[in-house]
């Protein structure tokens, strides 16, 4: 912008031409919203940018590549459109563009100042990311979730990170699952259920039917509504106060089993790379491996590259056994050392060898990678642009994706544990029709007298009776 008269004009302008005069010229439209001023200011703003080392031999080919790839901005016309007649149609329209608003515009609190965001990961680039793993959302949705979930982490007090855990699918709605993980413990009265931030309840979920609406935080997980929920196979409905109906019982309703089912599949599904955690030098919890570095290409396509990074859920529905003195209560003592015989606790890190094969396979897991698998060379430094897919076998739709330094985890499906496959006995054949029943004719009988013709023909072929010619 020019701030002062220039010293010296050329030969051909008096000395009447001012600062604001010589703007209007630089600013004088030249068709299709084009003019020198923003040509000469887009075309410095490129050179101080990429300060290339020859500035003023390039300074023309900057200014070409401007005008070759610059677009006239034309407005579009403005289209008027009639208000709809039928009032319940009003209401509804006005109530989505009520809700977009609310959901796009910037998180600010009673001040008008903007909120604070707790640690939120870039939807956007892990939906591209999962667009490899073949989890298509579209840009819509993927859009308003991330406006959602910015939303939802700026009004909701103490939540120290926030990421989009997944999608549960629904006979009727489906559910919208976030999770995150509120600073401090909220301790239970209830000494046998584990406390909010701890455990299975380590972390806290909220779900949606509609990210346009409100979250509603899920309660904590009971070990007796997991310990139910492992035994039974139910179908969501998109409704959180249904009744489970199943057998066996299971105590709540469907926000309950919810709850249940989500933190089974996390605890069996939630993977990261193996080397990026390790154990903290005080305390039970893992903590980032600073200097982890991850792995290049081909070698990201491997099991033994990754590992659990969740407790894992014992059969007892926590992931501890509770201390019990054994002189004190010697019955219970001998009945908590039978569980931990036959489901002994497994570190955070474990391996994913450690989990039985499904079926007929040889693992739990299955591991590809797509895209170009070529390994480039980025500053010294070996890169490669592969997406490597990591997909459950036990639990069909959790999928991670990596690519480079990022990775993403995510859950799409039903909720339920894949089983034995179902027997099907095989089907008798198709019923056959049935002939018609045969004439019956009663039998001769040397005895009774001869019985009256029946009509019939008499057979010429026959051989005659004796005393006949």
């Amino acid at each position: 912008v020019i701030t002062e008269k220039p010293s010296s004009f050329s030969p051909e302008m008096t000395s009447e031409v001012t600062v604001d005069s010589a703007l209007a010229f630089l600013k004088k439209d030249h068709g299709g919203g084009k003019n020198l001023f923003e040509h000469m200011t887009h075309v410095l703003s490129k050179v101080i940018t990429e300060k290339p080392a020859d500035a003023y031999d390039t300074f023309e080919a900057f200014s070409r590549y401007i005008k070759e790839t610059s677009f006239p901005s034309e407005s579009s016309p403005d289209q008027v459109l009639p208000m709809p007649e039928d009032p319940a149609l009003l209401e509804r329209l006005q109530k989505w563009m009520a809700e977009t608003v609310n959901l796009t515009s910037v998180p600010a609190g009673e001040d008008g100042s903007a909120l604070p965001v707790p640690s939120l990961p870039n939807f956007m680039e892990e939906a591209a990311i999962l667009e490899w793993a073949g989890v298509g959302f579209s840009k819509t949705e993927t859009y308003r979730l991330a406006c959602s979930l910015r939303r939802l982490g700026a009004n909701t007090p103490g939540l120290q990170s926030l990421r989009f855990w997944g999608k549960i699918l629904g006979t009727e709605r489906d559910y919208y699952v976030a999770e995150g993980q509120i600073e401090g413990i909220d301790e239970s009265a209830d000494p046998e259920v584990e406390a909010r931030g701890t455990g299975v309840n380590t972390y806290t979920y909220w779900v949606t039917n509609n990210v346009l609406e409100p979250w509603v935080l899920l309660p904590d997980a009971l070990p007796k509504e997991i310990l139910a929920a492992r035994q039974i196979k139910k179908l969501f409905t998109g409704d959180l106060n249904r009744l489970v109906i199943s057998h066996p019982w299971f105590p709540g309703t469907e926000k309950q089993l919810l709850r249940c089912q989500i933190a089974l599949i996390s605890s069996d599904t939630v993977l990261c790379p193996a080397g990026l955690f390790k154990p903290q030098e005080e305390g039970e919890g893992i903590e980032e491996d600073l200097e982890f570095e991850y792995p290049v290409g081909e070698d990201f396509a491997s099991a033994d590259k990754w590992t659990h990074c969740r407790d894992y859920i014992l059969i007892n529905g926590k992931t501890q056994y509770p201390e019990v003195d054994e002189e004190a209560e010697p019955q219970k003592a001998n009945e908590i050392n039978a569980q931990k015989e036959a489901d002994p606790p497994q570190d955070i890190l474990r391996t994913l060898d450690t989990d039985p094969p499904v079926g007929e396979s040889e693992s739990a897991w299955s591991v590809k990678q797509v895209g170009d698998t070529a390994p480039y060379t980025v500053k010294d430094a070996a890169t490669s642009y592969a997406v490597t897919v990591v997909k459950s076998l036990r639990w069909p739709g959790a999928v991670i994706a990596a690519q480079g330094k990022k990775y993403v985890t995510v859950y799409i499906g039903y909720g339920l544990k894949a089983g034995v496959p179902p027997f099907y006995p095989t089907a008798p054949g198709d019923i056959q029709e049935e002939p018609e029943d045969l004439v019956e004719q009663p039998e001769p009988h040397p005895l009774e007298e001869e019985l009256p013709s029946d009509g019939g023909e008499i057979d010429e072929n026959a051989p005659p009776e004796e005393g006949e010619d």
